[in-house]
Order: structure tokens, then C-alpha cells, then sequence
């Protein structure tokens, strides 16, 4: 693979690391937790599921921007493919930090005129400037690739289901978190809001003619069964994973039988529908378990 591939996938690597400290710190500084409007679901969802999906996908770019291609080099599919999973990496915090924003524009009575309102701002401009720097370079480095239609179609599509999950983020009854059922509602929620502007804005910022032959120029690296079969295994580990670290970080505190229950329940099934909602929009866009076999 070219060395401005390899280059962006580092810096996509950078990027996920600044953001896991970004989400990091939100949360747990005493002065900004405090202040931040964006600690509950849909918006928490929103910004979790946007660290998840980078983590995974950074390791996918690595792999294909590394990996041996032979002598004949990358074909241009999977160029495109490794292009628009760097590209996903990039927008990821962007996407989430709009969640963010709408958060504080719903309450700026929480944030407005404090301690830290400047802190936090700062933080936010910080990430949305490294993000924004990384977006970039990616289409910088996928010029001269060959022919593009036309990218009107893509941005139209791409504008509308922006415009769609901004205004169901912007009036979802927050109340209604307080009952189980639709806290996992809005967990869901947010990982749709999340998904599918990502998955459009990466095709309407990376369009290509080879989008047109995917089917001809790869091949399913498995049956579509087993794929999903093992996304939701991996979504199965993620949310034991969170789980045991929620329960080492509450080591101390006695929870009734009950209450572990349903939050083991709550974090293992959600981590599966993240997981699973990210394919369902992902898989396509970034070729995922396919095998390209054309150059």
C-alpha cells in the first residue's frame, strides 16, 4: 500500500487515541463532567458508540494499509475501501461532537458561565480541528484515483439523513430515559443517530466509478450468516468487557443480585447492537469481509 495511506492510518490512530482521551477526561474531570450536558443517553450513546467504532475500525485500517498486497500492488478497490474506513475514523468525533453540541444547545443553563466553560470549549475546538485536519489529508491522499461521478446524489442523501438525525436528537424526550424499556430505546437510538450519517458522509465525501462494480471486482470472504454471526460475538465481548470494568470501578460499593443482573443485561446486549448496527451500515460502504480479487 502507497505511504500516504500508511501515513493516514497512524494518524488515524493518533486521532482515536485523542479521542478516547477526550471522552476520558469529559467524563471524569471533576470541574467539566460537571458542567457537560452530554453525559446522558441519546447523547452518551452517541459519543460511546463513536469510540467503539473508531478503536475497531483504526485496527482495520492498520491491517489493510500494512498488509502484504504482492507484486501487482493494491487494486484501486481496496484503496477505496481503505480510504473510506480512514475517512469513517476522521468523522467519527466530528459526528459525535454535533451530538454534543446539541446537548449544550438544549442546556446552556448547565454550562454557560462556568468555571469551566472554557476549558471544555477549548477541548471540543481542539478535537474538532485534529478531526477536521485528518478528513483532509484522506482526500487529499484519494485524489487522482480515476474517473468520479457525480457527488450529487451522495451529498443530497447524505444532507437529508444529517438534517433527520440532528432534529430526532434535538427532540428526544430526555425523560423518557427513566424507564428501562426506553432507556435501551435511546441507547439504540443514539447508535443510529450516530451510523447513519457517518456511513452516507463517507460515501458522498468518497465516491468512486468502482463503487458501481463491487460485486465484480470482489468476492465474500464468508457466508453472510457467519458474518454477523461473529459481529455479534464481538459485540457480545465489548459490552462484558465495559461491564467488568464498570463493576472494578464500583468494586466497592454492595449492588443488590438484581441490579447486576439487569445492568450485566443492559451492557452485553447493547454492546452487541452497536456492533451490529455499525455493520448493518458500515458493511457496505467499507467493503467489510470482502475479499477483492480485481485490480
Amino acid at each position: 500500500m502507497d505511504l500516504k495511506f500508511r501515513f493516514n492510518s497512524l494518524a488515524a490512530l493518533t486521532l482515536t487515541v485523542l479521542y478516547n482521551e477526550f471522552f476520558s477526561f469529559t467524563k471524569h474531570d471533576p470541574a467539566v463532567s460537571a458542567i457537560m450536558p452530554f453525559g446522558d443517553d441519546p447523547y452518551d450513546s452517541v459519543a460511546s458508540v463513536a469510540l467503539i467504532v473508531s478503536i475497531l475500525l483504526t485496527v482495520l485500517a492498520l491491517i489493510r494499509a500494512f498488509r502484504p498486497y504482492g507484486q501487482g500492488g493494491a487494486p484501486a478497490l481496496s484503496k477505496l475501501f481503505l480510504g473510506r474506513a480512514q475517512m469513517a475514523i476522521a468523522l467519527g468525533p466530528l459526528v459525535a461532537l454535533v451530538g454534543d453540541a446539541i446537548a449544550m444547545a438544549r442546556h446552556t443553563s448547565a454550562w454557560m458561565g462556568k468555571a469551566a466553560t472554557g476549558e471544555l470549549l477549548e477541548l471540543m475546538a481542539g478535537m474538532a480541528a485534529a478531526s477536521l485536519a485528518l478528513v483532509i489529508s484522506i482526500r487529499f491522499s484519494m485524489r487522482g484515483m480515476g474517473p468520479r461521478p457525480s457527488a450529487q446524489v451522495p451529498w443530497r442523501l447524505a444532507t437529508m439523513i444529517g438534517i433527520v438525525c440532528a432534529v430526532a436528537l434535538a427532540t428526544f424526550p430526555e425523560a423518557a430515559i427513566a424507564n428501562v424499556f426506553l432507556h435501551f430505546v435511546a441507547i439504540v437510538a443514539g447508535f443510529v443517530i450516530f451510523l447513519a450519517p457517518l456511513s452516507a458522509l463517507v460515501v458522498a465525501l468518497l465516491p468512486d466509478s468502482t463503487e458501481g462494480t463491487v460485486e465484480r471486482g470482489g468476492q465474500q470472504g464468508a457466508r453472510v450468516w457467519i458474518q454477523w454471526a461473529s459481529v455479534a460475538a464481538v459485540g457480545v465481548a465489548i459490552g462484558t468487557s465495559v461491564l467488568l470494568l464498570e463493576l472494578l470501578v464500583d468494586g466497592n460499593q454492595e449492588i443488590p443480585a438484581r441490579k447486576i443482573v439487569l445492568v450485566s443485561t443492559m451492557f452485553i446486549v447493547a454492546g452487541t447492537a452497536a456492533l451490529l448496527t455499525a455493520f448493518a451500515f458500515l458493511r457496505k460502504p467499507l467493503g467489510l469481509f470482502r475479499k477483492v480479487t480485481e485490480a
